[in-house]
């Protein structure tokens, strides 16, 4: 055997390195008494482990998704019980701390004991990260010289559970789903109970077939060559050195607090991985391509490093793939037509195949996308109806340009302190800091972020006062509206309101716009502008509250003049930039209640009556109500059938 296991206790390496080395002891009888752990399985039990009750409580407690519930639990292993700097270190010291007080940490102090004087190997992993390499008391030298303990991890290859229907499953399959369920079954909340079956679902893997005589799909990273394997390493570009980015939750500059690799080392490493593998493989073919039909490859940089001979593959049309050849043709006749480079098999391939060289058409041809149920916002309709392929890009493939910003930043922190802003016991700062305290900023942003809590101060200030000019002294802030539309298809429709105020079973709508405001619903007919009409929608169809008394945006944040040096001119300049701005009842008694200056309104920009309202009111009837919401129901009905039968024009 080429691998000494004599005085071996305890192996941690990966699941196709124990099944080699099993099958090697078996085949040649030898008795050990040595037991096998994965990486993972190993740092669970010498660390802690955590269950779905961990993750659950995390989701419902702070509201965090289940990727960084994840991300948190897993940074936990390295903190240790003492104060940090870093205020990311800090939250998860805390975090740890509580979930070890609610038992949500599983922690075994046997296993720790029975490691001692257990000789220990670890084979096949190359990413060990400090924390744990000092805690096996071995460290992996990158320069060249490996120890007899190993270390490196690479996702297995394998397709996750995505057919839905159960009974086209094989039994271990069907299986693995319903011991899933049984481990969801104490979720109460059915949203988290819905986006952990999905996660579990996708991170549960079917096991691969495998042929007597086949080729094997292999990780280069668990395996033992032999001298009888042979190995064909394809795609030797230069992504096959796993370069790490200094992007994980707690950064470079902050990892001299805790006992973590930084990124330079992590890639050093990983490049004199890759290098001693490829050089223990005794029959090892390596390839790799310079382009495909859409992408140009840079060459791996060991090639040069080493200098390593190239063969260059001659290129010829291929027996067996028509694809291949219109791509061929293509690519000949762009030499052809450019450089009066004529191939050998250009003549043949011409004469055999029709495509539509320079050629174009922007018609719109058709996207094979069927469904019989959609989940609608307002955002998502108002993105089909600017253009339906934006929504196919953003909503089907995914292929979204959100990113989070500075801007996104304060539209979320200003929209998380005024979901509070009614407490009882509100208290500013404890909101604003506690969700800053995990976000990290750069100094200008630390200086802005100070001017903007001022704002928002500020702010509060106004809409404190605006409640002495309203009956309206209910609220809900914050808070998910969604309704369900059968129709030939189902329709989830939804939306998070920011405020509704509410007197008996009368009420108001608020959205707070950081940006520029336009309230002209006349775009509706073209299924544009109707946030403020879907959210009167929503709460028709989600409350008790069915009479009307306003829809609005008003304004968070804006600038105002500054020149000026008349602070009661600045200071009514805000005021009145902070005023509603959009529709309101033509009902006078129940406006009154609304807003009780609405004669020469403190609460409502350009509201003023005396005989009449003023020709700037923007104001809607209860039948104008009634029709704005059919109106809406019947945009969501028709884009979500365009949706549905794939028109994506």
């Amino acid at each position: 055997m080429d691998l000494n296991l004599e005085n071996t206790d305890i192996i941690i390496c990966p699941y196709d390195t124990k099944r080699y080395l099993l099958k090697k002891i078996s085949d040649e009888h030898i008795l050990y008494n040595i037991t096998f752990y994965t990486k993972e399985e190993f740092i669970s039990k010498y660390y802690f482990s955590y269950d779905l009750k961990t993750i659950n409580y995390l989701m419902n407690k702070y509201k965090y998704n289940i990727d960084v519930c994840i991300s948190y639990l897993k940074n936990m292993y390295y903190i240790e019980d003492k104060d940090y700097k870093n205020n990311k270190l800090k939250l998860l010291s805390k975090l740890k701390k509580e979930l070890i007080d609610n038992n949500l940490l599983y922690i075994n102090n046997l296993f720790k004991k029975s490691l001692k004087d257990k000789n220990i190997k670890v084979l096949n992993y190359y990413n060990l990260d400090k924390y744990l390499e000092d805690d096996l008391n071995y460290h992996y030298n990158y320069n060249g010289t490996l120890s007899n303990k190993i270390h490196k991890y690479n996702k297995e290859v394998s397709n996750y559970l995505i057919d839905k229907n159960i009974t086209k499953l094989s039994p271990s399959t069907k299986k693995k789903i319903l011991r899933i369920e049984t481990d969801l079954a104490f979720i109460k909340d059915e949203d988290t109970y819905n986006k952990l079956l999905i996660h579990n679902l996708k991170n549960t893997y079917i096991d691969n077939i495998k042929y007597k005589d086949g080729v094997n799909k292999i990780n280069i990273y668990n395996k033992y060559f032999t001298k009888d394997d042979y190995l064909f390493l394809l795609g030797f570009n230069s992504n096959i050195i796993r370069l790490e980015k200094d992007d994980n939750l707690i950064k470079d500059k902050y990892k001299n607090e805790v006992n973590l690799y930084n990124t330079t080392y992590k890639n050093k490493r990983n490049k004199s991985s890759l290098i001693n593998i490829i050089n223990n493989i005794k029959n090892i073919t390596i390839s790799y391509s310079n382009e495909s039909a859409f992408d140009e490859f840079l060459e791996c940089p060991l090639i040069k490093e080493y200098d390593l001979d190239v063969i260059e593959e001659v290129t010829s049309f291929n027996n067996y793939s028509d694809i291949y050849n219109k791509l061929l043709l293509t690519k000949s006749l762009d030499n052809y037509y450019k450089y009066n480079e004529k191939k050998d098999y250009l003549d043949n391939l011409y004469s055999h195949y029709k495509i539509p060289y320079k050629k174009y058409s922007n018609k719109f041809d058709s996207i094979n996308y069927k469904s019989n149920n959609i989940k609608l916002s307002y955002t998502s309709l108002n993105s089909y109806n600017e253009c339906p392929f934006k929504y196919y890009l953003n909503y089907i493939l995914k292929v979204d340009d959100y990113s989070s910003n500075f801007n996104t930043l304060i539209g979320s922190l200003y929209h998380e302190v005024l979901s509070h802003v009614y407490d009882k016991d509100f208290d500013l700062d404890k909101y604003y800091d506690d969700y800053l305290k995990s976000i990290e900023v750069s100094n200008i942003e630390k200086i802005l972020l100070k001017r903007i809590k001022k704002e928002l101060i500020n702010f509060i200030k106004v809409i404190n006062k605006q409640k002495e000019y309203t009956e309206y002294h209910n609220y809900l802030l914050e808070n998910k509206f969604e309704t369900i539309i059968k129709d030939k298809i189902e329709i989830i429709f939804h939306g998070f309101i920011d405020k509704v105020s509410y007197l008996d079973n009368k009420f108001s709508i608020v959205d707070y716009k950081s940006g520029n405001i336009d309230t002209d619903i006349l775009l509706m007919k073209y299924g544009l502008h109707m946030q403020l009409p879907s959210y009167l929608y929503l709460i028709n169809k989600n409350s008790n509250y069915n009479l009307f008394g306003g829809i609005y945006y008003q304004k968070i944040l804006f600038n105002y003049p500054k020149w000026s040096s008349d602070e009661n001119k600045l200071k009514k300049s805000y005021i009145d930039n902070t005023k509603l701005i959009g529709y309101s009842t033509d009902n006078l008694e129940r406006l009154e209640e609304l807003d009780n200056t609405y004669t020469n309104s403190k609460l409502i920009k350009s509201m003023s009556y005396s005989d009449k309202f003023s020709s700037y009111t923007k104001l809607l009837s209860d039948e104008d109500v009634e029709d704005l919401i059919k109106y809406t129901e019947n945009i969501i009905k028709n884009t979500a059938k365009n949706i549905c039968n794939g028109k994506f024009n």
